[in-house]
Parts: C-alpha cells; structure tokens; sequence
C-alpha cells in the first residue's frame, strides 16, 4: 500500500481505488456469492422451496427490527383482507364468479362502484364471507388458496422496519424519533391500477399471520396518502412535486410490502418561500440497494470513439446550458433596508432561469429585433371566438359552473350564434405558424417600475379590506375514483353530446373533463414541419407534439384519455370522434381566451381589488403585470408564457381586441341566458323535468328572452339579432307550412333553418346550428335546385354591423317623426292663440 514513503499520499490515494473498484465489481457477482460490502440479502424464508407459490408472495423481504404484537379491529381486519383479495391473480375467476351470481342485470356489466358494493355486500355477508364457505367444500382449491380464504388473526406482528425491494423502510413515527436521525426512510410511492403514481408515508408494517410458516406470511403497508390531485408534475425535467399537508380521502391505504418503492421527500431551501412554493416537497427517487443483473454478451461490447459517431450524455442531466443574469453594478442595492424589500419582491414571485438549449441560441440573439407574427391571422383574441357572449346573460336556472386547472370555464352552446372561420384549423393558412421570434417589444414594461402605483380607472376598482375570494384549481378526477366509465356519449349536432342515459350523468359532465385533460396535456411550444415554432394557440397544434414517451401526440393523449372516462355509442364510434374533434378545437381556444382573463383578475386579487370578468375582459395590462401570474397549465415553461404574454401586448391583439369591442358593442347584450350547459344537455334536463320531449324550437327562444324587459328599450330579447332570428325562422316556417302552422308544435325544421339564414355560411346554421345533424343540413344548391316560383326564398343572413345600421335608421326616423309632430303641434298653439287674439 505505502511502497513509496516519499509519495504517501499517491499510495493511500491508491488504496482507495482499489477499494472502490473493488465494491464496484463485487456489485455484479452472482447474488448467492457474500461479500464485505455486498452480502447477501437476508430473507426471513430459510428455503426458497418452501415459499407457497401464490402471487403474493413474489419478491419476499425481511424484517430489519423487533417486532410486537398489535391486535386489529373489525374494520382495518376488512379492508386488509379485502386489499388481499383483490391482489390475488388466484382469487380473480372466484370475484367474477361471485359477481355474476349477485348482478342481475344482463344489460350492462357493472360499474366499478357497483362492483365494490358487491364485493362488499353481495349476499349480505360480501365476497370474502362467500370464499371463506366455499374453501370449506371446494375439494379441489389449493391447500394455499384455502389458508387464505379462512383470513388471517386479528392479532399480527408490527415492525418498525422492513427491507424489501432493494429499500429499508421505517414507519414514519420511527424515523422521526431516532435522534440525530440522518436518513428518512418512511417515504413510498406505489402505482395504482390506473396507471398514476401514489406518493406517501408508511404509517404501519404488518405480517399478516394466515398460517403459513414464520416469516412466509405476507407483509403489508399501512400508508398515509398524500392527495393526487395536489401532485404536480413536470415531465420536461422529471420534477414531481406534491402538497406535504395534503390527504388522500380513499379507504384503501394498505398496500403489499412487495409493491412499494422508496422516495423521500426534499421542502424548498427558501427561508420565505413564495405562495405556490409554500407546503410543496420536491420528490426524489431512492435508487434500489439490489444487485443489477448479472451481464449478458451485449455488455461487453467495446464501442470505439472514433469508429462510430456516438453522442455521448448523461441520462438524468438537463440538456443545455443555464444562463443566470447577473446585476450590473448599477442594479446593485447598498441601503440595507432597500436590501431586505428587495429580498420580499423576490420571494413574492419565482425567478425564472433561462434554460439555453442549442436551437434556441439563434432565437436569443435575435432579443431586440422586435415582433414578427403575420397580421392576416394571429392567435386567437379575447373576442375571436365571441365566447364572452356566452356570460353575459348566463346563470340560468339549470346554469352549471364547471372549472379546470383554476379558470372559469363556459360551456360551448352547440355551435349557436358563434361565428368561426371554417378553415381556422388548416395550419397552412393558419396565421403565425413558425413566425414566432422571443423579442420582447422593448417600448413597454417587463420589469415592474420602482415608482408604481396602483390607480384605479373607476371607483369600483378600488382596493377593499379583503382580498376576493378565488376558487381553488380543480383537479381530473383519477380513473380509479371515476365511477361513470359506463356512461354512453351520443354525438348531438356537429360540437356537442348526449347522454344515452340522461339519469346516469355523472356531476362532472364531459366538457369538464375534457377542459381538464387539455390543461393537462397542454404542450406549450411546438416545432412545425415546415420550420419555426409556436404556442400550441389551437386543436391543431397538438397534433404536432409528439409525446416524448413515444405514446404518439398531445392530440392522441387527450382522445384516448377522455374515452377512458366515458364510452362511445356504438356504432356511432367515428361520429364521436368527430364530435369531439370538434369540441376540443373550441375548448382549446376557450382556454387560452380564459387564461388571460385569470391572469387580470387574479393580479388585482392580490391587490384587494375585487374585478369581475366583464370588467378583466376590457383591461389590458403591461407585460410586467401578466408575468406575475401565469395560468396553472402552463405550469413552469417560461418561455412558452413569456410568448403568450408578447402576443397579448403586441399590435395585432390590440387590434383584434378593439374589434371585439366593437362587435360587442353593435350586438347589444349577449346571445342567450342559456349560461354554461350545452343544448343537448339542456334539451335533456327539460325533458327529464317535464317528462316530455321538448321542442326544440320553443326552448331555443326561451333561451333568447331575458325573464324581465330590458329597462332600456322595453324589450325581452337578449339582444335585437336573437329577434331577429326567431322572426325569421317563424316567417320562413309559416310560408312553407302555412300561416296556420306553428313552429313551437312541430319539430325543428333545418330546411326552414337554412331558408332563414343564408345556408351553412362559414359552416353553420344562423340559427339552431347545435340543435340539428349535420348530415340532416341541406345545402343551398339542393334547396334551389327545382325551386318554383311561390315557394319560400333564401333570406340573406344579416350581420350585426347590418342590424345596427338598420337600429340607427329607425332610430333616425323616429327622431324625425317626433320632430315634425312636435312642429305640426306648435304651428297649431300658434294658429289658436293668433286667431283668438284677433276675436
């Protein structure tokens, strides 16, 4: 070790190595063989041969403390052996069959709450009283299987500590109790049948005694789950984050030994973390003490450099470089007391640290070379999908609100009095497709200046006592919880479902859960074909985001997820698809309309100032104000909100903003009071309140009249085009039926509908266009093809610029009308007091 005495620490240096190199190598010898560093992993099972061949008991482990009897009640001796049970692959034909002797429906399988009933209470006794009879007769089931069928005593052995899987876990009072404790090791993560990781604490370690030898006995974890709702994930750079004081309100906290993996959980090194840091842990993967695998002739394979050319890279380091903006020596703050506000501001919000991948240089360099997206079709605007007219007059009796992700999301009517290019999918026309360069117009305000003040524009915007009350962000249901699988969607019109049951709509409807999965899946910036990049503004943009697991695109994650929480009906499976297709391209630009919106109203939250949406939808902000509140599903991609922030302070949305305002303002009032559910939706809840189908005609109105006169113009419609919609849908129904005829009695004609309005202009219907099949619609070219002389026109559709022309004329007649009655009326006080003075 020491052969050279003048260069000892080259010796002891040496030494070292060779330990290690040692350790190193001993880790790939065959399992049976013990070392010093590597010995053997003791299991409780003297002899492999006599472990009982169920698949409980794959991958036995050991307990690493003194155990203790602990006696269990009634209910957690329930829900361990039910746990048991269900895990069993031996015990799943004897389920089935148990659920086919006490479910008497032939109609339908049941669903997965159903089941759960079943298997708890089927025959009156449940299915593990039903086994526990039928191991008594069966001659012919598995001595085993009939050891566990019996169950196992009420009183079990506890440990404080269990070596399984490669990891020692402790419970977590154990772990918290050791003085100067320098590992935690209560830490699990377990994968539930829906394919989403559990993160918890082990609470409790029991080997169950069902009568088999000493340590051949399963062993189960009781685990405190934290709520799956409250994780977050960032799939980017593998970061799991979840809520440390949150609970997961489930029963079935048990899991088998074998089955758990061990992480532990890391709190944020901020000794004033900001808010949506606060009460959050960073999830770190423990790796596993096991022996890998022994080498097969692959392994040894030599890869030479300089024959091949291999990219080498380390599989868990970020890719790319990060750049950290240093302060000049001007930025610099002296004043110890401007040193510890400045310490608050920073804590306030998160600083975002600029990942500087290879392709994105060329984009960084460009930073003062200002905005470049193409005028003709930008992103969609607060007012391009007219999704606001939807509020303005909603909150009807059977209104629903249904929120995602933290923001108020509106229910798409099927189409109705919502104009949309037809062709704003195609991403060849599609307006700043791969136009996007990160140049932040340098004329306004990114930093917050050191001088601001908050001003109110109007007195109701002042600050108040309290902040405004915001709603929590609503997380997916998880599909295990999801008790509506069963629930059969049929396509209704070209944009909307109904329910097959209308009794059976589960609480969350299916716009809800799609909004949810959109967020979810939301892919931030995506690469184009063609070259360049932008934020994934539509439907079609997730198309072109591969999924980095190799599980196809964002778009295909959303349709296959959705369909798992709802069925399509059958024989209609490509109409659904469509249907959804379709619904999807309105909620994704809904979203980002929305995003913008929270972000205003929750930048004044946090300045006591109480907006309401009406108000946020009319304020624009500074590009420093919007930074401070990014929306919840774009997550932590800087770049992707630093290029939704450019957008909604560039010159095109100002325009296109100013326009809506426009168009708002020539509309006059929103376009129903139907508020956030679908029509077909609607449709069915009046049909289940009245216990008669409705006519569509006479609910499409009633959805167009306020309940009370405006106190205006005196008048029930929500706005003078509504009015104008049913006059001409009443006149044309009337002139192909006859003045006898009443629309409001017979069912909803899309001939009539088509007569009234021009056609399917810009591909729908002016008027019940969420109402009717799409296949139904007949085109004008049909309509005109041998049409006679006395038969019903085609009416040209009027815009709402028309309408208001036409309002103001009238307005102008009768202005002129009164005019001259009120001249006429002086000429004649005149002629009378003239003539009475000359008598």
């Amino acid at each position: 070790m020491t052969g050279n005495k003048c260069k000892i620490e080259a010796s002891i240096a040496e030494a070292v190595l060779n330990v290690e190199v040692a350790n190193f190598t001993t880790k790939h010898y065959d399992p049976n063989i013990p070392t010093k560093h590597n010995p053997v992993l003791r299991y409780n099972a003297a002899n492999n041969e006599e472990v009982p061949k169920l698949s409980i008991f794959v991958g036995l482990g050991g307990k690493s403390s003194g155990s203790k009897p602990y006696r269990t009640d009634l209910q957690e001796r329930t829900l361990i052996h039910s746990y048991v049970l269900n895990t069993m692959v031996e015990v799943k034909p004897y389920i089935e069959q148990f659920k086919a002797i006490h479910w008497k429906n032939t109609h339908r399988e049941p669903t997965p709450e159903e089941s759960k009933q079943i298997f708890d209470k089927g025959g009156g006794f449940g299915f593990s009283s039903w086994f526990c009879n039928l191991a008594r007769t069966d001659k012919e089931m598995k001595s085993e299987l009939r050891k566990i069928a019996r169950g196992f005593d009420h009183s079990v052995e506890a440990f404080n500590s269990y070596d399984v899987n490669g990891y020692r876990f402790q419970t977590h009072k154990y772990t918290t109790s050791r003085p100067n404790a320098k590992t935690i090791n209560s830490g699990v993560v377990c994968q539930g049948d829906d394919g989403l990781h559990y993160y918890g604490r082990v609470e409790g370690i029991y080997e169950l005694n069902y009568g088999f030898q000493k340590g051949l006995n399963p062993v189960v974890f009781k685990c405190h789950w934290f709520d799956p709702r409250r994780v977050r994930r960032d799939p980017e750079i593998g970061l799991v984050e979840v809520e440390r004081n949150s609970v997961y309100k489930g029963e079935d906290v048990y899991i088998l030994a074998t089955q758990a993996f061990q992480v532990f959980y890391l709190p944020y090194a901020c000794r004033n973390p900001t808010k949506r840091l606060h009460g959050w842990d960073v999830v770190m993967t423990v790796p596993s003490r096991n022996r890998p695998p022994p080498p097969n002739k692959d392994d040894y394979r030599r890869v030479d450099p300089s024959a091949k050319s291999v990219e080498f890279y380390q599989e868990e380091g970020l890719p790319g470089h990060f750049t950290i903006a240093l302060p000049t020596i001007d930025d610099m703050v002296v004043d110890d007391e401007q040193e510890d506000a400045g310490m608050d501001g920073d804590n306030a919000e998160d600083e975002a640290e600029d990942v500087c991948a290879p392709e994105d240089l060329s984009l960084l360099e460009a930073f003062r070379a200002g905005i470049d997206l193409d005028a003709d079709g930008p992103p969609p605007a607060d007012d391009d999908d007219e999704e606001e007219d939807q509020e303005h007059h909603g909150g009807g009796e059977d209104q629903e609100e249904e929120e995602v992700g933290g923001e108020d999301q509106e229910e798409e009517v099927g189409g109705e009095d919502q104009e949309e290019e037809g062709d704003e999918e195609d991403l060849s026309e599609d307006e700043g497709l791969g136009n996007l360069v990160f140049d932040p117009d340098q004329s306004l305000d990114w930093v917050e200046p050191a001088d601001y003040q908050y001003v109110p524009a109007v007195e109701r915007l002042r600050p108040r006592d309290r902040k405004p009350y915001r709603r929590g962000i609503t997380q997916l249901p998880a599909l295990k919880d999801w008790r509506y699988r069963h629930v059969v969607l049929v396509p209704y019109g070209r944009s909307s479902f109904k329910y097959e049951d209308p009794s059976q709509r589960p609480p969350r409807g299916y716009s809800n859960i799609l909004g949810g999965l959109l967020r979810w899946y939301f892919p931030g910036i995506v690469n184009f074909p063609t070259g360049g990049c932008d934020v994934a503004w539509r439907w079609a943009h997730y198309s072109l985001a591969e999924d980095p697991m190799g599980r196809g695109t964002a778009a295909d994650l959303v349709v296959a997820k959705f369909w798992k929480y709802f069925k399509r009906a059958e024989g209609k499976e490509t109409a659904c698809d469509d249907v959804l297709h379709q619904l999807a391209r309105k909620r994704v630009t809904g979203m980002h309309y929305e995003a913008r919106i929270q972000c205003v109203r929750d930048w004044h939250a946090d300045r006591f100032v109480h907006m309401t949406k009406e108000d946020a939808r009319d304020t624009l902000m500074q590009p420093w104000q919007y930074m401070q509140n990014p929306p919840q599903y774009v997550g932590k991609d800087d770049r992707c909100f630093l290029a939704m922030v450019m957008w909604w302070t560039c010159p095109q949305y100002l325009k296109k903003h100013e326009e809506g305002k426009k168009k708002r303002a020539e509309m006059r009032g929103g376009s129903h009071i139907q508020g956030s559910i679908p029509i077909s939706l609607h449709l069915q809840n009046e049909e289940l309140r009245t216990g008669a189908k409705p006519n569509v005609f006479a609910v499409l109105k009633k959805m167009k009249q306020r309940k009370t006169p405006d106190p205006e113009t005196g008048s029930v419609w929500v706005n003078p085009q509504c009015e104008t919609q049913c006059t001409s849908y009443v006149s044309k129904f009337k002139q192909k039926y006859g003045e006898e005829a009443n629309p409001e009695a017979e069912d909803f004609d899309p001939e009539v509908a088509v007569l009234a309005g021009e056609g399917l202009k810009h591909g729908r219907l002016w008027f019940g266009d969420g109402c009717v099949d799409p296949a139904k619609v007949p085109s004008l070219r049909q309509i005109r093809r041998g049409r006679k002389s006395g038969q019903p026109e085609v009416e040209p559709r009027p815009r709402a610029s028309d309408l208001a022309v036409e309002r103001l004329r009238e307005e102008m007649a009768a202005k002129e009308q009164a005019a001259q009655e009120q001249r006429a009326h002086m000429e004649q006080q005149i002629l009378g007091t003239s003539s009475s003075r000359y008598r």
